[in-house]
């Protein structure tokens, strides 16, 4: 992960960002001390979690990615599953020692 800074001349650095991420993730407040601010989205499930589809109860799938709060689903060849359709973490289920490593 490369980190940037934006400067002009000795300016004090307003902004400290993550080229992987669209926001800026670290600023500064009025005191000049460095603020993470908080993600829009907590996810809970990691890419690799093997989770079922609470509606149909199909599955086991595996979580492929997360992105704008809802995740999307592979097979255990990661071939995307569900045709890319996203779901939310409480239409899926992870049952007892299904989880991946």
């Amino acid at each position: 992960m490369a980190f940037s800074t934006e400067a002009a001349d000795d300016e004090f650095v307003d902004e400290i960002y993550d080229d992987d991420f669209e926001e800026d993730i670290i600023v500064f407040d009025e005191n000049r001390e460095r603020v993470i601010k908080a993600y829009e989205h907590v996810y809970n499930l990691k890419p690799g979690t093997k989770v079922f589809i609470r509606a149909t109860g199909e599955g086991p799938y595996l979580i492929e990615k997360a992105e704008d709060g809802k995740y999307t689903l592979c097979d255990e060849k990661c071939n995307s599953a569900k045709e890319g359709q996203a779901f939310k973490e409480d239409e899926l289920e992870v049952k007892q020692n299904e989880q991946s490593t």
